[in-house]
């Protein structure tokens, strides 16, 4: 089994208060080897704060079940679902996708993503 790691990427901001999505797209990782994610449930996310401060129910975290990650019809680009509390404004985090390609692949790709205060 290879593990496969590549470069983090940054996604876009997020404001403090909304639920959005964020697409990491694996094209040129996955596609260039004809490898694919075997299915969106088999894509696993974590969160972690950039300073290293353990994690609370105040920062970024998953949507859940109302908003599940998914798949385009490639099964190159997921998209994961988030909801950023209002305390987490202004915190740096790093989403960490890893999953089992249908090559029998690990891969892992870290995004950074950080949340700006709601403005208005």
């Amino acid at each position: 089994m290879s593990i496969a790691t590549y470069p983090a990427v940054t996604l876009p901001p997020m404001r403090a208060g909304e639920t959005d999505g964020r697409y990491i797209d694996c094209t040129l990782d996955l596609g260039a080897p004809g490898d694919t994610f075997t299915s969106a449930a088999s894509i696993t996310i974590t969160i972690t704060r950039v300073d290293g401060v353990p994690a609370t129910a105040s920062d970024l975290a998953l949507a859940g079940a109302s908003y599940p990650t998914t798949l385009d019809t490639t099964k190159l680009i997921p998209t994961i679902w988030l909801i950023a509390p209002a305390a987490s404004a202004g915190v740096g985090y790093v989403v960490t996708l890893s999953a089992t390609t249908t090559q029998g692949r690990v891969f892992i790709r870290d995004a950074y993503l950080t949340v700006q205060a709601l403005l208005g």
